[in-house]
């Protein structure tokens, strides 16, 4: 500190002395003094990214001690103007948005940023409070909910867990996980079979290369074709047909393997009877290397991925249930 201050007292003007007397004041707890600092700083530097760096400071200050939210977003918002492509202050006053309901406004900042930022510019000097792009992700998700789009929120979670999970903290994992819960996984499907997968198919059942796509949830058609070797021109019961394509067991086994069917009510046969052997496979371990791994606090019906596919996977969003329940939560 002294050392600091001394050469502060002989570069007056210099900015990064007021800047490393900031930091200096900021670590003993003495915000005040150090936001005069980074004032300072802010006024004196020619170097945009040191003055971009003091106003997320003294911005993220205001949040912190909910003391001026109009002074914490008059300084976030001076931050984005200042340097438009980078992330930092985007997330930063999204996150402020949706932690005082602004729901709207966290929606399109959060999705503007995601759209012009520059996510492989250069880390700041100090930690300014940005996790990462994946930040930006979760605000938009949450904020979308509010804005009426469900189907968006529950695409941007499972997006998080497959492609971001390893770098959220625990906090916004358990977020993460009890949204999903809340939510189910609707409409949309994370792990649908593509013909760009068949190399990696444990057994190439007869007819298998010529499969385009498939339509189940998590693999339940492919995991009838794999117990009856590719049968065709075979009969199904159908206890309730659901949507045509969307989440259906049965619509590959028809339009591919030339199977007919006889629709009845409630609850798809096949799903039936894929449960009981994943119950009974995981209580006896019938088949071998099948690993499934899911999270202790997300309710899920088990994975057919490795099963299915020569990978493991720690993805959980092919293995929602769909519940009731309609409400998200923020990590804020």
């Amino acid at each position: 500190m002294l050392n600091t201050l001394k050469n502060y007292i002989y570069n007056i003007e210099d900015p990064q002395s007021n800047f490393d007397l900031a930091l200096e004041y900021d670590a003993l707890g003495q915000s005040y003094t150090a936001i005069s600092y980074y004032l300072r700083t802010a006024n004196l530097t020619q170097d945009q990214i040191l003055a971009y760096t003091c106003i997320l400071k003294i911005g993220t200050w205001f949040v912190k001690h909910e003391c001026r939210n109009f002074s914490a977003e008059t300084m976030l918002q001076q931050a984005v103007a200042l340097q438009p492509k980078r992330p930092e202050a985007y997330f930063l006053l999204s996150q402020l948005y949706e932690k005082n309901k602004k729901y709207l406004e966290s929606y399109q900042l959060s999705t503007v940023g995601l759209e012009v930022c520059d996510f492989d510019s250069e880390p700041l000097s100090i930690d300014v409070g940005y996790v990462g792009k994946w930040g930006l992700i979760f605000e938009r998700a949450i904020t979308a909910w509010h804005c009426g789009k469900e189907d968006l929120t529950r695409e941007l979670l499972r997006l998080l867990v497959d492609k971001y999970w390893n770098e959220l903290s625990e906090s916004y994992k358990n977020t993460v996980e009890f949204n999903i819960t809340s939510l189910g996984c609707g409409h949309i499907f994370s792990h649908r079979y593509t013909k760009e997968l068949y190399p990696g198919l444990n057994y190439k059942f007869p007819g298998s290369e010529n499969i385009n796509e498939n339509f189940s949830q998590v693999y339940q058609d492919m995991f009838v074709l794999f117990m009856l070797d590719g049968k065709r021109n075979g009969t199904f019961l159908e206890v309730g047909g659901s949507l045509p394509y969307h989440g259906n067991n049965t619509a590959l086994l028809e339009r591919d393997f030339n199977a007919c069917s006889n629709a009845i009510a409630c609850v798809s046969i096949n799903t039936f009877l894929c449960l009981l052997i994943t119950v009974i496979s995981s209580q006896c371990n019938i088949l071998g290397n099948w690993n499934c791994k899911t999270s202790t606090n997300l309710t899920c019906i088990t994975s057919f991925n490795t099963f299915v596919f020569n990978v493991s996977t720690t993805n959980f969003s092919s293995q929602c249930v769909t519940f009731k329940r309609v409400k998200v939560v923020s990590a804020n």
